[in-house]
Order: structure tokens, then sequence, then C-alpha cells
């Protein structure tokens, strides 16, 4: 099966410009970072895009409605996910998706 297009579409209701704006963000560097063959750009653009959820997960609707919390919501999310992740790593558990 050869595609030439991924359509994607996401539910937009509920989210804000800035959201929206970031998910777009989003989806194009996560095709930078799957389309490059260049070792540098590999690197630089996996970064980004982690920097980018850290971002997006900082702009969800749970984090800015609690931002005001005493808890740091977002912020613990993030560290959470970067354990997991770490943990992954660790025990070579990489989760591949195959629909």
């Amino acid at each position: 099966m050869s595609q030439k297009n991924l359509m994607v579409e996401f539910e937009t209701r509920n989210l804000t410009v800035d959201q929206i704006r970031m998910i777009k963000t989003v989806c194009v560097t996560l095709m930078q970072v799957v389309g490059t063959e260049q070792e540098d750009e590999f690197f630089e653009e996996s970064a980004e895009l982690l920097r980018q959820c850290a971002a997006l997960i900082t702009e969800s609707r749970y984090g800015r409605s609690n931002k005001d919390s005493k808890i740091p919501y977002t912020v613990q999310a993030i560290e959470y996910s970067i354990d997991v992740l770490q943990d992954y790593l660790t025990d070579s558990k990489i989760v591949k998706y195959d629909n």
C-alpha cells in the first residue's frame, strides 16, 4: 500500500487559537523528524518536537485551568512523561504502534 498523503483531522471546537497553532507546528516538526536523512537535523528536530509537546501540555485545558494552583500540574506531568520515557529507553521497550 502506497499512500502519498495522510489526512488527519482534529476536533478543534474546544481549542484555543494558540493550541491549534501549536498542534500544527508539532505535526510539521514530526514530519521533519521522520523524513530527514541528515543526522544534525534528526537530533535538533527531535529535541524541538519534545519541547513543542511539553509546551502543548502546558497550554492544555487542564494545565491552563490549574495554572494558578499551588501544585505545578503541568511541570509534574512533563516530569512524569520524561521519567516514563527514560524507563522505556532504559528497558529498551520503545513501543511501536502498527495499525
